[in-house]
């Protein structure tokens, strides 16, 4: 065998080894699973405990929280809403057409860095009607690019050969 076959059986667990340590967190005389076991308990159970985190991730739950606490991002949080409810936002979709033009149908995104429990469409902050400063800016991405400059913007660059410079020469001193 291998040294670098040897490594890897290092990290396998043997069956005896495994049993053993089942041995002990099953072992009636266990004091920190004892604890755990009551800490479990004292709060309801299991599923009073899931019931109550599920509860805690609610979007009104955590407004209602941040309201008690009298935090100054709440104000934020509600403009933001009332944007989303008035459609200010772009879909990502939309923003790749927007981008790339009719294009955008024929081609495929990696979306591996999107979290795959998220199955809301992704939203852009590009505001469309919304009066909040730095709309100006949100607007000027958003624009269409002049035909001229998207076909500079998707096309390679020219090389110029090396005895021709678009510099107006040097003045000397």
């Amino acid at each position: 065998m291998t040294e670098r076959a040897a490594l890897r059986e290092m990290p396998r667990i043997k069956p005896a080894d495994l049993e053993a340590l089942s041995d002990v967190l099953s072992s009636p005389d266990n004091r920190l699973v004892d604890g755990l076991l009551d800490l479990v308990e004292k709060y309801g159970g299991e599923d009073a405990i899931n019931r109550r985190a599920d509860e805690a991730g609610q979007l009104e739950t955590r407004l209602a929280h941040l309201q008690d606490e009298g935090s100054p991002f709440l104000a934020g949080i509600e403009w933001l809403a009332d944007q989303r409810d008035a459609g200010a936002f772009v879909t990502l979709p939309e923003y790749r057409r927007s981008v790339i033009g009719p294009a955008v149908g024929a081609m495929t995104f990696d979306e591996a860095h999107r979290d795959p429990r998220d199955q809301r469409p992704p939203v852009l902050p590009m505001a469309r009607r919304s009066g909040a400063p730095g709309d100006r800016e949100a607007r000027a991405h958003a624009r269409p690019l002049h035909p001229r400059v998207q076909h500079r913007r998707h096309r390679p660059a020219r090389r110029l050969p090396a005895q021709v410079s678009r510099r107006a020469p040097r003045r000397p001193y």
